[in-house]
C-alpha cells in the first residue's frame, strides 16, 4: 500500500511539473522575434532592393530576371552536390570510413557556390551603366548581408 502511495505522488508530480512546464512556454518564455526574410533596414528582398537602388530601366530589368534565373538554377544545381556530399561525408563518419577526400569535395563544393553567387553579381554589375555601377559598389558592402537575411550590425 505504501508503494501505491508514493507512486500516485510522483504521477501527481510529474503532472504538476509537465502543467508548469506548458505554462512557462505558452505564457513566460519570451517570444521569439518574427523571422523576416529581409532586414529592418530594407523590408524588400534583395531582388527589388537592387532593382530599386539602382533605378533599373526595363531592359536592365529584363536582363536582370534572366540573370536572376539562370543563378538560381546553378545554385539549385550545386546545393543539390553540396547535400549529396554531406549524405556521403556523414555515412562515412557513421560507418569508419575514411572522409578526408570527401570533406575536400564538400569544401570545394561550398567555394563553388560562392563564386557562383560572385560570378552572378559581376554579371548584374555589367549591365549596369557607369553611374549604376558606383552605387552597385556602395552596396557591395553589405551584400554578404543581404543574401544572407541578417540586419547589419554598422
Amino acid at each position: 500500500m505504501n508503494e501505491i502511495k508514493i507512486y500516485k505522488r510522483i504521477t501527481w508530480g510529474l503532472v504538476a511539473l509537465n502543467i508548469l512546464i506548458v505554462v512557462f512556454f505558452v505564457f513566460l518564455a519570451p517570444p521569439h522575434p518574427p523571422r523576416l526574410p529581409h532586414n529592418e533596414h530594407h523590408p524588400e528582398g534583395p531582388k527589388e532592393r537592387i532593382e530599386t537602388q539602382l533605378n533599373l530601366s526595363e531592359q536592365q530589368k529584363h536582363l536582370y530576371h534572366d540573370l536572376i534565373k539562370k543563378h538560381i538554377d546553378q545554385v539549385h544545381e550545386q546545393d543539390k552536390k553540396i547535400t549529396a556530399l554531406r549524405q556521403e561525408l556523414y555515412n562515412g563518419h557513421f560507418h569508419q570510413l575514411q572522409t578526408q577526400s570527401i570533406e575536400s569535395n564538400l569544401c570545394q563544393a561550398i567555394s563553388e557556390m560562392e563564386l557562383i553567387n560572385i560570378d552572378h553579381l559581376k554579371e548584374i554589375r555589367n549591365i549596369c551603366n557607369a553611374e549604376q555601377q558606383k552605387t552597385f559598389d556602395e552596396m557591395a558592402v553589405d551584400w554578404a548581408l543581404i543574401f544572407t537575411h541578417q540586419s547589419p550590425t554598422r
